[in-house]
């Protein structure tokens, strides 16, 4: 049957009816768990004793006699063992998923009982409370803020053709195995209905027919439709649960698909990152860079101009609803322009063109309606399509201004010598507007802003201070804090903000833990604070890393609280070393050399020499990559990271600084620091 098939669609109807008759047949019960990863209930052997608890209750509840009351005593604790025991295994299990949305529906369930999306407003400010009908209403807003395409390409923006063009992609079936391999067992079934916990099993059985389908769907440039359908999940941003507006929708399509996908973005990237196609200011889902490398390269940039007295004037742009806004048929051309080849551009173009989608909350599904614009969020591909649609907007620069982008978060900034440093912003500013326009790309004025850093107090002549901003006709505001990729700053380019705003949500989830956790086993309470706490506290620690003790103390206030109550009768360092936890001062430390070691060993894609000088001269003791310390004007600049970091990093070993991977010098870096002293943590 598989064999006499020969398009992509008929294939992959074969291989699912023999997958369907292969579960029938030998793994019956599989089918009846492939939508649920987790118990909704407890399991029999509870749902009996409970059974049995209420039946003894009426019984003694009847006679009332001393025998029934012992029996049913020892039922009922021994339920509640069972319950504790069963309860603290799913904790457990919460915490190794790490799964945040997983850990806050057992957080809300626990505090109010309520889960899920909340009753929405429509249009006409009725309350609709109904999962089928929140659906529809969530369905239609998501179709509405799609783009139609105005089917212009002004010659004025046209994109210089790439000399080069990328090879076709071949699939084989090592390649299938390896995607599948970096499958999650706990990853819900699309609209095929075939789990991933299914292709994680039979990886060996599946490999070879899959990478068939793949090649003849990359050959024809055409998928099998259901592989274009996407099962919409609302998740939550921020403002009024009740305002459809402030859910983003997450789609969940076919895992057969997504296996092709990682397939396709191997080589896609490949192409791409060896040609040098993508700006280097693009630091969204590229490998070897993240919201740190761009923060690190834009805290240098303005550390520069402040330690000479220059104030740097920063633009944040907002789009909205910007991956739902791709035109396809532009970003095609963009495609096309940087050399991907016809077989893989035709495919492209199947998978974005005929989509549809629908949502669903509960158990209750909406209508299916067509997808006309944007790429699919929750896809493999999309982010990378995205990327390469905003790709040309750093050419909108001019003069000295930059322009940094991570996926659809822009951001220029100058610094301001005179007059016509502020006017090249605005310029520039004016130009991304026409670039948007023309892309079909909407800004949203109300949410950009423009943040003066280190605006002087007194004007100098000749330079233009607290300079004004305008975009579609309306002035920016200014404002004296940003949140710019996790991290918060103020206008001194401080980040006591941050420091406080992490600390607050630190410990309030540190409280929801201990509140709402039934369990008090050490083991898990500290696995749930490593998981669900600690991240908050140092997510980009490179960065903000502090310096003053009241800062210092702060942060580490939230672990010795936590901490306090697991074993409230030692000390602090009792406590830690009992957990088996290190302060977070020293993870700090710890991160900064990390980094240090990736940024001198390539393994971040920014210029290292930007940041650190390797000394030449090897005759000092300590190692033999030891850095050079580099005068510094002020306490902001001694701990930015770059100057930071050398102290520590030069009482390193050879034995540490010379590890062959990033891995091995955790490991050595690790075993280092149990046998240093206290006085290695001193700068």
């Amino acid at each position: 049957m598989f064999v006499s098939c020969s398009t992509a669609e008929e294939l992959w109807h074969a291989f699912v009816s023999i997958v369907n008759q292969a579960i029938d047949k030998f793994v019956p019960a599989f089918k009846h768990t492939r939508h649920t990863s987790t118990p909704t209930s407890y399991p029999r052997h509870i749902r009996k004793l409970l059974s049995d608890k209420k039946a003894r209750w009426k019984m003694f509840h009847r006679y009332r006699t001393p025998e029934l009351k012992a029996k049913y005593t020892k039922l009922a604790k021994r339920c509640s063992a069972e319950i504790s025991k069963f309860t603290a295994n799913k904790e457990e299990q919460l915490c190794e998923n790490g799964n945040l949305g997983a850990f806050y529906k057992y957080i809300n369930k626990k505090l109010n009982g309520s889960n899920g999306i909340a009753p929405l407003k429509d249009g006409h400010g009725s309350v609709v409370s109904d999962n089928a009908a929140k659906a529809d209403l969530l369905n239609k807003y998501f179709c509405s803020v799609f783009t139609h395409d105005n089917g212009v390409i002004d010659e004025k923006w046209h994109l210089p053709s790439s000399s080069s063009t990328m090879s076709p992609v071949f699939v084989t079936p090592d390649m299938v195995q390896k995607t599948i391999n970096k499958l999650t067992k706990s990853g819900g079934a699309g609209p095929d209905d075939i789990p991933s916990e299914f292709y994680k099993n039979c990886r060996l059985f599946v490999a070879y027919p899959l990478s068939v389908i793949y090649n003849i769907s990359l050959q024809t440039g055409s998928l099998p439709s259901i592989w274009k359908c996407a099962i919409v999940t609302p998740v939550f941003k921020k403002g009024s649960p009740s305002d459809p507006a402030n859910y983003r929708p997450i789609s969940l399509t076919c895992i057969a698909c997504k296996l092709l996908e990682s397939c396709i973005k191997e080589g896609l990237l490949s192409y791409l990152v060896n040609k040098k196609v993508i700006t280097r200011h693009q630091h969204g889902f590229m490998s070897k860079r993240s919201t740190t490398t761009q923060l690190l390269e834009c805290s240098l940039d303005w550390s520069v101009a402040l330690n000479s007295k220059r104030p740097v004037d920063v633009v944040y742009l907002d789009y909205a609803k910007a991956f739902d806004s791709v035109v396809h048929a532009k970003l095609l051309y963009k495609l096309s322009c940087y050399g991907v080849c016809d077989k893989l551009l035709a495919w492209i173009k199947d998978f974005l063109f005929g989509r549809t989608q629908c949502v669903r909350i509960g158990t209750c599904l909406s209508s299916y309606c067509a997808v006309i614009s944007g790429v699919p969020q929750g896809s493999v591909l999309g982010p990378v399509l995205f990327i390469l649609f905003v790709n040309d907007i750093v050419a909108c620069s001019h003069g000295s201004v930059t322009v940094k982008i991570f996926a659809d978060d822009t951001k220029l900034y100058t610094t301001i010598t005179d007059e016509s440093s502020a006017a090249m912003l605005q310029t520039t500013l004016d130009y991304i507007l026409k670039w948007s326009d023309h892309w079909q790309l909407k800004l949203s004025p109300s949410k950009c802003s423009v943040l003066h850093l280190n605006k002087p107090k007194v004007a100098t002549i000749g330079i233009l201070r607290d300079a004004m901003y305008s975009l579609c006709g309306s002035d920016l505001p200014s404002v004296s804090t940003v949140t710019d990729l996790g991290v918060s700053y103020d206008s001194h380019f401080s980040f006591r903000p941050h420091i406080n705003n992490i600390v607050s949500k630190a410990s309030l989830r540190a409280k929801q833990i201990l509140k709402c956790f039934v369990t008090r086993d050490r083991s898990i309470l500290r696995k749930a604070f490593c998981v669900f706490v600690r991240p908050i506290l140092e997510f980009s620690s490179v960065i903000w890393s502090p310096c003053f003790k009241m800062d210092i103390s702060k942060i580490e206030s939230v672990q010795k609280r936590f901490t306090k109550a697991c074993l409230p009768k030692m000390s602090y360092d009792a406590r830690l070393s009992t957990l088996g936890l290190q302060t977070l001062e020293t993870r700090r430390i710890v991160s900064d050399l990390i980094t240090c070691y990736k940024l001198i060993n390539n393994y971040l894609d920014i210029d290292c020499d930007l940041f650190l000088s390797v000394s030449a001269n090897t005759r000092t003791r300590g190692n033999s990559k030891k850095l050079t310390k580099c005068h510094v004007e002020n306490v902001r600049n001694a701990n930015l990271f770059h100057n930071r970091v050398v102290n520590h990093w030069n009482k390193l070993p050879d034995s540490v600084v010379m590890a062959v991977s990033v891995g091995s010098f955790k490991k050595r870096l690790c075993s280092f620091l149990d046998n240093a002293g206290p006085e290695f943590f001193l700068s």
